[in-house]
């Protein structure tokens, strides 16, 4: 857990001394300094960081050693066989595919923060403390869809609709749940108001009822039974819970902040943050079900990470740090809990580098002249 308390104390003490929020080029070191922390932490770790990295290191030797692009052997989206398969034409090392991805992730998410978040050091800090970083750790094929997704916001933004349907397009590539953010985009940019609060909240009441359900249905549309089966899916129900109520109180603390913007109904931005916090808290609350439904939440995290800072301003610059380090100090608590009481959620504690293997696979792409 040492590393992440020290990745941490960068973010806080080099904000201090950089003051990203002064210029625009104190943030772009700032944002450059953190990504190259999160890119070691995320590209020379161990194998064994993550649930799920020992199995997609297995499915990257497993294609090295084919030799073959077979997309009927393996069970993962294309995109993600794709990439093993051109990785693994330089070396079977899978150390090439954490660092890879690594630094797609961590350029991705560092870019997004730099152009959509007021207070990127408080965006950093989030990322960490509620624990999307561990996701991305854990979940690789997600966080790449995830990046993809942010990616297309970023161009939709931007007024170019053009790449921003192409990189909707390949995030489902890489995980098929993206899906579900590009169908529900369109909705998430009308307007909230309160009886779109009221929706969001029978609809999270009768999804939540129906989780078995929900969870076979997605099965047969995405033909994964055995993934998504229900009787293999089950959460731990007072962790879950726990998640579900902390997710829901900042829900309700940031809807309150921007209550003013959202009644005036001329700020989309603001829109959007307000149907992005209940979609994340409409996945926790399946998740206390079926635990596998809470991943379709991590969909909205970067965006919430991202525009936290943006809800929490008031004229009332005291009351805002008040509120923000309130915040902060609470996320921190929440996320020493998990890495002590519950390390096994995301398999990220306790944290092992694995700079052997790093060498090793340095070695091997010399070797064939790369």
């Amino acid at each position: 857990m040492i590393p992440y308390l020290i990745l941490l104390t960068i973010i806080l003490t080099t904000a201090c001394v950089l003051k990203p929020q002064l210029n625009r080029r104190n943030k772009r070191i700032y944002v450059f300094f953190i990504s190259v922390c999160f890119f070691i932490l995320a590209a020379f770790r161990a194998v064994t960081i993550g649930v799920d990295t020992r199995q997609f290191a297995g499915a990257y030797q497993s294609i090295a050693s084919d030799g073959t692009l077979d997309f009927d052997k393996y069970r993962y989206e294309h995109g993600f066989v794709v990439l093993c398969f051109l990785l693994s034409r330089l070396t079977s090392n899978y150390q090439l595919l954490l660092i890879v991805v690594a630094l797609f992730l961590t350029i991705g998410t560092g870019l997004f923060f730099y152009y959509f978040s007021k207070d990127v050091s408080m965006s950093f800090f989030l990322f960490v403390t509620l624990n999307v970083f561990f996701s991305y750790l854990n979940t690789m094929r997600q966080a790449l869809a995830s990046v993809f997704v942010i990616i297309a916001f970023y161009f939709f933004e931007k007024d170019r609709k053009i790449l921003a349907l192409v990189f909707a397009l390949l995030a489902p590539m890489f995980h098929q749940t993206a899906w579900l953010f590009v169908l529900m985009f369109p909705i998430m940019l009308r307007r909230f108001t309160k009886r779109t609060f009221l929706g969001y909240a029978a609809c999270t009441v009768l999804l939540f009822c129906l989780s078995g359900q929900v969870t076979q249905f997605i099965a047969f549309v995405m033909g994964k039974d055995e993934f998504y089966d229900p009787n293999h899916s089950e959460s731990n129900y007072y962790g879950a819970l726990i998640i579900f109520l902390f997710y829901t109180v900042i829900a309700l603390t940031c809807l309150y902040f921007i209550r003013k913007k959202l009644k005036q109904g001329n700020d989309p931005n603001a829109a959007f943050f307000a149907h992005a916090l209940m979609m994340w808290v409409l996945f926790s609350a399946l998740g206390v079900k079926v635990e596998v439904l809470s991943r379709f939440g991590g969909y909205y995290a970067l965006f919430i990470v991202a525009l936290i800072p943006s809800a929490l301003g008031l004229k009332d610059k005291r009351g805002q740090m008040i509120v923000e380090y309130g915040l902060c100090v609470v996320s921190f608590l929440y996320f020493m809990i998990i890495c002590m009481c519950r390390p096994e959620w995301y398999g990220t504690v306790p944290y092992m580098f694995d700079f052997a293997n790093t060498q090793q696979m340095f070695h091997s792409l010399m070797s064939v002249g790369v």
